[in-house]
């Protein structure tokens, strides 16, 4: 499914609605478009989430940045699962590449 969010942003300014609004910056992030969900908040005032937002932005490694995205929307045990596997996934790469080495 495409999501359009200019037109998503267009309906947001006719309604002028903070609830939907913020569902709409729930469906940008569960989609990774961050720049869209900044958009929202900094429309919406919330400057903690814009800058929490801005702080991850560059990530790019998926696992870890949606560890980031569940732990700003209150998921925590999402992103405990999410952070929990990158961190699995670094360990096993350290034993292997030390396996290697040696």
């Amino acid at each position: 499914m495409k999501i359009r969010y200019q037109e998503a942003w267009n309906v947001g300014n006719l309604l002028n609605d903070s609830r939907e609004w913020i569902n709409a910056a729930n469906v940008a992030l569960n989609n990774f478009n961050i720049d869209f969900a900044i958009r929202v908040f900094r429309r919406l005032g919330d400057i903690a989430m814009v800058w929490s937002l801005e702080e991850i932005r560059h990530v790019e490694d998926l696992h870890l940045l949606s560890g980031h995205i569940h732990m700003l929307l209150g998921n925590l045990t999402k992103a405990k699962v999410r952070s929990s596997s990158k961190l699995l996934c670094s360990i096993s790469l350290e034993i292997v590449l030390c396996r290697i080495v040696t």
